[in-house]
């Protein structure tokens, strides 16, 4: 995350947090951010100096006005004048991660080989939110490569209990025994 994005994000979150809808703004922001992710053109577009500037944010007006709170509006328009719409999902996580901050949330991603039953999901989350002593959002990812057990991700740290990582642990022992 560049200064830039959290400048910027913590500036939108700032914003809607004395208007009470840091809520709202957070789920706009990210519904806007998915939308424009999937039509690269549009980024494009606002960046394209050789379009009048009164052109791209009348662009904006027409897509988004009505749909989105005035304030997220006016914020991809202040992205766009900057020259920094590319930078919206920056922002995004910015803003996401003071909203997390205040709220005592933390965002957790457990990858496991196969598919995690809704019972075994739901206790994960409760042993990482007595881990944690927050509110856990958690995303759940298959890989097969980790043969099984599950490794999760949570601000900044590895939990890894994978059966690859076992596997390379006593790979690692032995090596070592032998030298």
């Amino acid at each position: 995350m560049t200064e830039f994005q959290r400048t910027y994000g913590g500036a939108l979150y700032e914003l809607s947090r004395e208007e009470g809808k840091e809520e709202e703004t957070l789920s706009e922001l990210a519904s806007v951010s998915a939308i424009i992710e999937g039509y690269p053109d549009f980024t494009k577009l606002m960046g394209v100096v050789s379009i009048p500037l009164e052109e791209r944010l009348a662009s904006l007006d027409k897509v988004f006005r009505g749909r989105v709170c005035p304030y997220l509006l006016n914020f991809m328009k202040l992205l766009s004048e900057k020259g920094r719409f590319g930078e919206l999902s920056g922002c995004l996580k910015a803003y996401r991660a003071r909203y997390n901050a205040d709220n005592g949330i933390a965002e957790a991603e457990a990858v496991s080989a196969g598919k995690l039953s809704e019972e075994e999901a739901s206790l994960l989350k409760e042993k990482l939110e007595k881990l944690s002593g927050k509110k856990i959002v958690l995303t759940l990812r298959e890989d097969p490569s980790i043969l099984g057990g599950v490794r999760v991700s949570m601000e900044g740290k590895q939990y890894d209990g994978s059966v690859r990582h076992r596997l390379e642990e006593i790979e690692k022992s032995l090596a070592d025994c032998v030298l």
